[in-house]
This record gives C-alpha cells, structure tokens and sequence, in this order.
C-alpha cells in the first residue's frame, strides 16, 4: 500500500471508527453470571457467549468444570471466569476487584442450593435451614449490593434473579419443601424492595422462574430443556421495561404471584 493512498491520520480515524463499531456490538454488553459452572448458569454462559456479549462466568470450582473449561478454549476473548462462593464475602471482593472498572450490563443472580427436599415437620433443623437462607436469599442480594456500581455504569442495568414458583405464597397448595420454598419467598420479597428502591436509577429488576427444568437439581424427567429455558429468560429480561421492574415471571413470560 502507499503511504499517499492511506496516510496517517486516515489510518488513524479509521481506527477510531473500528473501535467505536466495537463498542456498539454485542462483545461490548458485559454479562455476569454467579453459578456458572452447570445446569442453568452455564447454559446462559454458552447462549451469550453465542450472541457476542462478553460474559464473566463465576462459580464456586471452575477448575472443576469441564464443559466450562471448553467454553474458554473456544472463546478466549469474550469469557472470563472467576471463582466466587457467594456465601464468601472475601471471594466477593476478590471477584470485584479481578474486574477492574468494567462496567456490568446484566447481572444473573443463579446460584442456589435445593436443600434437602425429604424434611418433614417434625424433623427440620435449624443449621440447614440457616444454610439454604444464607445461599438462596442472602447472597443474591449481596451479590448485587456489590456489583451496583458497575451496573450504575451499564448500557442495560439489569438484575435478574433466579427463583421458583415454588416461593410464591400466593401459588403454595401443596405445602412441604419448607427450606426451599422459604429461601426463594424470602428472595423474592427482598428483590421486590430492590426493584423499588432502585426505580429512580432507571435500574430494572427481575424475578425469574425457570420452569421445571431438565438440570441436575430438576431431574431428568422435567418437561423444559435448559437450552429451550434459558433462552425464554433472556427474552424476558431483554424486553423487560422500568414500569415491570421488581416482577416475577416464568420463562414464558407469564407474571407470577
């Protein structure tokens, strides 16, 4: 090439230009998932992944993971994965600080724990139970306390938060599953105070339920593929709007009590 035909400063603007596009495209919208390393958490992985965003994937063992492992050999540039016990609040801040100034898009609050699904009234017990709370409806919250400044600094500014019908009081006929079934009321009604005490921010808020999903935790018998639940969630929380800020939908779309 002559120097004549591209001189510097074109060379330069050009740059500039390449750089703006880059900004403007998916690879620049950050996602943040806490669970990543199986079932629900690493399929959203995967599908971002897929759609060009650059996603931070973390988990309690990512060394574990194989199929989290094969996801960063395959996209390098746009994963990274971190370790994060969210019950840890020195993991917390280690996490936070290995993210420098990036700022956060969406936030997937994922990981829980089912606790066990057999205790009967009569047999529960108060040290599990503090358990599955500290997991499933204390961390989440302090997972997004913790990362709202870099959703502040977002395109998107969302919070999303994995949940079950199971936490509806409204929808709970069956009874039993008292571990579970409190841990995600209790998410829900602190995520609702989120959503409200953020609205001003232009910050959305989101409860999801998954459905009754093929994963480890949902069994093999479940009707819902993860592929065909998470991307039923990404749709929700893309088209979510300020005025549905702090509302608890399945992977349809449906509002749930």
């Amino acid at each position: 090439l002559q120097k004549a035909a591209f001189p510097a400063a074109s060379v330069c603007r050009c740059i500039v230009a390449a750089y703006k596009m880059k900004q403007n495209s998916g690879m620049e919208k950050t996602i943040l998932i806490t669970g990543a390393s199986r079932g629900i958490g690493l399929e959203l992985t995967r599908q971002y992944l897929t759609a060009g965003c650059f996603v931070v994937a973390s988990c309690r063992n990512p060394g574990n993971s194989d199929e989290l492992s094969g996801l960063k050999h395959e996209y390098r540039d746009q994963l990274e994965v971190l370790q994060l016990d969210v019950t840890s609040r020195e993991q917390l801040s280690h996490l936070d600080a290995s993210l420098g100034s990036r700022p956060i898009d969406v936030l997937y609050c994922n990981a829980g724990v089912p606790g066990s699904k057999d205790l009967q009234l009569g047999t529960l017990e108060a040290e599990q139970w503090e358990e599955v709370f500290r997991v499933n409806a204390i961390a989440p919250i302090m997972v997004a306390q913790r990362m709202l400044p870099r959703i502040r600094k977002g395109n998107d500014k969302i919070l999303a938060f994995l949940t079950s019908q199971l936490g509806s009081i409204g929808n709970n006929s069956s009874g039993g599953m008292y571990l579970y079934r409190s841990s995600k009321a209790a998410l829900n009604a602190a995520v609702r105070s989120l959503a409200v005490d953020l609205s001003q921010e232009g910050i959305k808020v989101v409860l999801l339920h998954p459905g009754w999903v093929r994963t480890d935790m949902g069994g093999p018998n479940a009707p819902v593929s993860v592929e065909e639940s998470v991307m039923g969630m990404r749709q929700v929380v893309k088209a979510i709007r300020q005025d549905q800020s702090g509302t608890f939908f399945n992977q349809s779309g449906e509002a749930l009590p």
